[in-house]
């Protein structure tokens, strides 16, 4: 989230600065990828032909049996098929 709102020319540092301290208090689980994770992410890099770092998240969903939500439409457009998906603009 950091790095999307660090690219956008109309949020300032102090916004950036604020916004990260907002994030570490929401108490959200921290996962380290495994091996094994990572393994997943590769061959669905190369199955969805997806960047690594995108195929990280729907690896991480599929381990955890969860729904990917994200507001990028065409990874949930690839995304769909392997995980539950859920586009961020339908999440209320």
């Amino acid at each position: 989230m950091a790095n999307v709102l660090r690219h956008k020319p109309e949020i300032p540092e102090r916004a950036l600065a604020d916004a990260i301290a907002d994030l570490l208090h929401l108490e959200l689980d921290i996962f380290t990828p495994t091996e094994a994770l990572l393994r997943q992410a590769a061959e669905v890099s190369y199955a969805k032909r997806l960047t690594f770092y995108d195929a990280v998240y729907v690896a991480l969903a599929q381990e955890l049996r969860a729904t990917l939500v994200s507001a990028d439409v065409p990874l949930c457009a690839q995304a769909r098929g392997l995980v539950p998906v859920e586009p961020l603009h339908a999440v209320r």
